[in-house]
Parts: structure tokens; sequence; C-alpha cells
């Protein structure tokens, strides 16, 4: 014998149940992520160094950075990624042709652009630069 108000418990979590695998479905139904062709303008490179300081030793070390500046042309807009890898051993992109076509996946302040290995390099939008759509501006 249930005990009253227990029924309401169940068919509560019945219908939670439900809604989780409706929104599990069409989440798997929907597939990866959308990625649009864009055309990559340009990639530059700025080298810069800071002093960290080691407060239990005394130690200065100088430390060298790079940031990388992806320039990535999707229909009429110009989007200027930055990226900084920060190790020694990360991601580094140089495999990257210059006004070839290329996969990106444009959110709200960041842009994902698949890497020729299939994974994704994230870049953080610091420029946008409206203009002609790429197949106007290639036009004579």
């Amino acid at each position: 014998m249930l005990k009253r108000g227990t029924g309401r418990i169940i068919a509560g979590n019945m219908r939670n149940l439900a809604l989780t695998v409706c929104l599990l479905s069409s989440l798997a139904l929907g597939g990866g992520p959308n990625y649009q062709t864009g055309m990559l303008l340009d990639i530059t490179h700025q080298d810069s160094s800071r002093v960290v300081g080691n407060s239990q030793t005394g130690a200065i070390t100088s430390v060298n950075d790079r940031e990388y500046q992806i320039a990535v042309k999707v229909g009429s807009m110009t989007y200027v990624g930055s990226y900084c890898p920060r190790w020694r051993w990360s991601y580094e992109p140089i495999d990257f042709v210059v006004n070839t076509e290329i996969k990106v996946r444009i959110t709200k302040k960041d842009m994902y652009i698949l890497r020729a290995d299939n994974k994704e390099l994230r870049t953080t939008i610091i420029k946008r630069i409206s203009g002609p759509p790429a197949s106007v501006a290639s036009q004579p």
C-alpha cells in the first residue's frame, strides 16, 4: 500500500524522466557542432616576455609568451581570434595555410577552428570587421 501523495511524486519523477530522455535524444539526433565554411585570411603572432618570481625561494625567471591572431572571413564578417598556447607542449597553429577554406564555429565570444586532425582550436574573438561577402569581394 502506497502512502498518501506518493502517486504524485512518482508521476512527477516519471514526467522528469520522460523530459530528460526527450532532451538527450534530440541532442543525439542533432549531431555534432554546426560548422560554417570560412576563408583563412591571416595568421600572425606576437611574442612578449614577463618576469615571474617565486615567493618561497626568491628566484626570478623570465617567461616568453606567444599570442597568435587568426583572421577568418565568414560571409560578410571577418573575425579575428586570439590564441595563446600556455605550455611548451601546447598546440601551435603552424599547419594552417592562408587563403584556404576552413571550417569554423562562432559563438558569442569564441571562434572554434576545425583542425586537420578533427580537433577544435578555441580562440577568443578580439575583433569583428564588417565588409562585403567573400564571394562578392573576389569578383572583378
